[in-house]
């Protein structure tokens, strides 16, 4: 029905490549070098190695070079180059986003918060789907009523995992936090590779499970295709 489209389409699409080890390299190295500093060699190895086959490789290595930065820039003299100190201080490419992210939810205070930010990002993720987890963008206003909790403390939340040289959480800080606004993860990689939010959405798939099969037997029931529960299914 519409000539040209199926070949506009495809002149649209490019499939960007899994990156090489030089390619990582040139990632690694190319933005300290633009900044000024230098990166001793030792932790371009490390760094390389410790990507491997790790499917989230781009964000971890930007996170951990982010936070490595921010190590040397407070603890490191001018002239000294980026080292493997810096980088495991801050723990390494396998717990410096976790790290990170727990300094942000101890950062929300009261129990009461803590337990708001669990809720929050339960509601944001979902392992049932897909048990390799999804994101689940949800406006503030479905967020507040998910966790029965008032929006301006579901906005304190966001806004503590959203602050510069976090940004945990999307839309960024230049975006005003308002009932309709959609909050989302920004990235798969905090699902798994936050221990805590790793736990948390394990408990909500199997709330989840548990939720979708009282919802089919409750509708065979309805059909007289099924009694009701008796133990073990009721205990």
């Amino acid at each position: 029905r519409f000539p040209g489209l199926p070949e506009a389409v495809n002149d649209g699409q490019y499939l960007v490549p899994r990156m090489t080890r030089d390619g990582l390299r040139a990632a690694i190295t190319g933005p300290v070098a633009v900044a000024g500093a230098h990166i001793a060699p030792r932790l371009v190895l490390r760094l390389l190695n410790d990507v491997g086959d790790r499917q989230d490789e781009l964000p971890l290595v930007q996170h951990v070079l982010m936070r490595t930065w921010d190590h040397w820039a407070q603890h490191n003299a001018p002239g000294t180059p980026l080292d493997l100190q810096n980088y495991e201080a801050v723990g390494g490419l396998t717990d410096a986003l976790s790290l990170h992210a727990e300094e942000a939810y101890q950062e929300t205070g009261s129990d009461d918060m803590k337990r708001l930010t669990e809720r929050t990002f339960r509601a944001l993720t979902d392992t049932f789907t897909d048990p390799r987890g999804i994101r689940r963008p949800t406006s503030i206003q479905d967020l507040a009523a998910i966790c029965e909790a008032p929006e301006s403390d579901v906005i304190t939340i966001v806004e503590i995992f959203r602050r510069p040289g976090r940004s945990f959480l999307m839309p960024p800080p230049s975006v005003p936090l308002r009932s309709n606004v959609v909050v989302d993860l920004s990235h798969e990689s905090l699902m798994r590779t936050w221990t805590r939010l790793i736990a948390w959405a394990q408990q909500e798939r199997a709330s989840t499970a548990l939720y979708s099969r009282l919802v089919r037997e409750a509708a065979w029931y309805d059909e007289g295709a099924a009694g009701l529960w008796d133990d073990p299914e009721l205990e």
